[in-house]
């Protein structure tokens, strides 16, 4: 019988930012799927303080659905799927506190020009700040080392 021999490498920068890249490509297309019950809505609508409010929770609530259910079903959003990258904790699988904490620390990694997110290219563990905040960081996703032998 073969079993293989998973080797957990830590993703690099330029795989991460091609996800990135993909997942800002699709997150478009949900926002724009997102936005069509909002042309219903007349200009005049749309210009009340609490209907704006209530716009733009509901388009945040979009966003952070996305990253949080794929994070949560599969380890890994769309973009993430394609540049087979996975997200997981030191605990295994993250739990929902940590997918949280680190969709807001992910947004703190953009603030500086981006200075969290290219700590990946320094750091030993390529971890971005918003990896160290949350507890989890991203892999390649399986990657297979070589096949072993295992006595019946």
């Amino acid at each position: 019988m073969t079993d293989k021999l998973i080797k957990t490498q830590r993703a690099s920068f330029p795989r991460r930012l091609g996800a990135m890249f993909y997942d800002t490509l699709l997150l478009l297309g949900v926002y724009f799927v997102a936005g069509i019950p909002l042309v219903i809505l007349s200009a005049q609508t749309r210009e009340i303080p609490w209907v704006k409010l209530l716009i733009q929770v509901y388009l945040l609530a979009v966003g952070v659905t996305y990253f949080i259910g794929f994070w949560r079903v599969g380890g890994q959003t769309l973009g993430m799927r394609a540049w087979r990258l996975r997200l997981v904790s030191n605990s295994g699988s993250p739990t929902l506190l940590k997918l949280l904490k680190r969709l807001g620390a992910s947004l703190l990694s953009w603030l500086p020009a981006g200075a969290g997110f290219l700590w990946i290219i320094v750091d030993r563990k390529r971890e971005a700040l918003h990896d160290k905040i949350s507890g989890t960081y991203i892999i390649l996703d399986q990657v297979v080392v070589k096949p072993i032998d295992k006595p019946d």
